[in-house]
């Protein structure tokens, strides 16, 4: 096997500490990088100045940014007269439709809960006529039939005459998630057992929303690359989304690790390699609407500002805050011949504990090249105690182990790949 030395990075070029403070700043000055108070925006300004400051060449024909739209539903304030507390104790979801909402509280019954939904139809029918106007309470968890919660979040998209739909998981709320579309017809609250506790049959529960549905809602993705981009020269494709889950209320979900971690190490890896005087382009994109629906990789995909075919490799770079455990290789799998480059890349250097392989993954950026033939890895970290999707993952629950000997071992692989 052939063993691509990168003797040349031992000292590094990037510091640790540079990454470390361009993820505090991305975690914690944009409203959590969503869609309200412009979040995702001005965070996508900041990552344009930073690549002007690298000395990277716009990606577009336009300059640094590539504008693409879609629906979805902001949502700007909203209150429950209960003392829960957003993030701890409930969510409300994104499509939440703008309103006012109040009514007393049905249970759904468990024996009907441990039933597929399907075979349940008129007996639901019955029930709703005859508790108008109410709550329905899923407890969806134990032997429940976890299909009934696709039929609650169904209910509060009909024009059912009810006031809206409570989901119960259990102890944890789940990692919340903002997916673009038009508004349900009633909001839908989610929320813990403890909250469940909390509420009687006799309960009025009145929620408030103030959203506003955006046929076109406005993001971009934001360009650079090391050389001027041509249609002939080959390159090597670097993505990592910036978006992330804007705020709920108070709760602010900073998203350190998911992904100003990926974006920052995007940045600091692309400005390493700007000395190496490759035989190809490296361009890198930091995408916007991937938590939306990876609208704004599919945008990219389908508007790229040269053929597909010029691209040689694609590394999508998601969740790079931790390292203790070494990193994970989307497609290690699938491109085993790419795979053992990196691996032997990192026996040589000793850069990272280990390299883990797996198969395919639609979870992020790179499936929206993937889809049209372009070679890709989808590299995570490993290890650690980071948040997902709640507003506690900040920087202060990553360690960033696998910054220093990342950006050598990528470095010397996209040399490896770019010969």
């Amino acid at each position: 096997m052939v063993i691509y030395s990168i003797a040349f990075l031992t000292h590094g070029q990037v510091l640790r500490s540079e990454v470390i403070e361009m993820v505090r700043v991305l975690s914690d000055s944009f409203d959590g990088r969503g869609y309200q108070n412009d979040g995702a925006m001005r965070s996508a300004q900041w990552i344009k100045a930073k690549m002007k400051e690298i000395g990277l060449y716009p990606a577009f024909e336009n300059g640094y940014f590539q504008t693409f739209h879609f629906p979805f539903n902001v949502i700007e304030d909203f209150n429950v007269n209960k003392s829960w507390q957003v993030g701890e104790d409930f969510w409300l979801h994104n499509k939440s439709p703008n309103g006012s909402f109040e009514g007393k509280i049905y249970e759904v019954p468990e024996k009907l809960l441990k039933e597929n939904p399907e075979n349940s139809v008129s007996e639901i029918k019955g029930i709703i006529k005859k508790n108008q106007g109410k709550w329905f309470l899923f407890h969806i968890h134990d032997d429940a039939n976890t299909e009934w919660e696709g039929l609650a979040l169904a209910l509060a998209q009909m024009s059912t005459p009810i006031a809206g739909t409570i989901i119960c998981k259990g102890k944890e709320l789940p990692p919340y998630g903002i997916p673009e579309g038009e508004p349900f017809k009633k909001p839908v609250l989610t929320i813990t057992h403890e909250a469940s506790q909390s509420i009687s049959k006799k309960d009025i529960l009145k929620v408030t929303v103030r959203s506003q549905f955006k046929e076109n809602q406005e993001a971009v993705n934001i360009g650079g690359c090391l050389k001027p981009i041509d249609s002939v020269q080959k390159m090597v494709l670097l993505t990592a989304h910036y978006d992330h889950l804007g705020r709920l209320k108070d709760a602010v979900f900073h998203g350190a690790h998911d992904n100003a971690s990926g974006t920052a190490f995007m940045l600091a890896l692309i400005d390493t390699m700007k000395t190496l005087n490759l035989p190809i382009n490296v361009c890198a994109v930091a995408t916007g609407g991937e938590e939306t629906g990876l609208n704004g990789a599919i945008h990219l995909s389908e508007n790229f500002p040269v053929s597909l075919d010029s691209i040689v490799f694609l590394i999508n770079l998601d969740l790079w805050g931790t390292g203790d455990e070494g990193i994970m290789v989307v497609n290690g799998k699938i491109d085993t011949v790419a795979f053992a480059i990196l691996d032997s890349l990192n026996e040589e250097c000793d850069c990272l504990p280990q390299i883990k392989a797996r198969g395919i993954s639609r979870a992020s950026d790179h499936w929206a090249f993937q889809e049209k033939g372009v070679r890709t890895f989808f590299i995570y970290t490993l290890g650690g105690n980071p948040g997902y999707h709640v507003p506690d993952d900040t920087i202060d629950r990553l360690s960033f182990k696998a910054i220093n000997g990342g950006l050598r071992l990528l470095t010397g692989f996209i040399k490896a790949i770019s010969q």
